[in-house]
């Protein structure tokens, strides 16, 4: 068991590897209308834009972040 600083939050924990992996995926891609921040929706299994109210699917493991895919929230 690893030991943290005394007074350092502790870190969730992805629900499965995948999930843990898109979310560090979507930290690094944007939004490729407005080229915002993206959050990971994991029940909907969509990147989401809050300033532009887009989600782009994810299919299988593969974000789709085609402008004419995406889904108006």
């Amino acid at each position: 068991m690893a030991l943290r600083p005394t007074g350092a939050p502790a870190t969730p924990k992805p629900s499965s590897p995948a999930a843990g992996a898109m979310a560090e995926l979507a930290s690094l891609l944007v939004c490729p209308k407005c080229r915002g921040k993206l959050s990971h929706d994991v029940g909907r299994r969509e990147l989401v834009c809050a300033a532009c109210r887009l989600a782009y699917r994810i299919e299988g493991e593969v974000p789709v972040m085609l402008l004419d895919e995406a889904r108006p929230l």
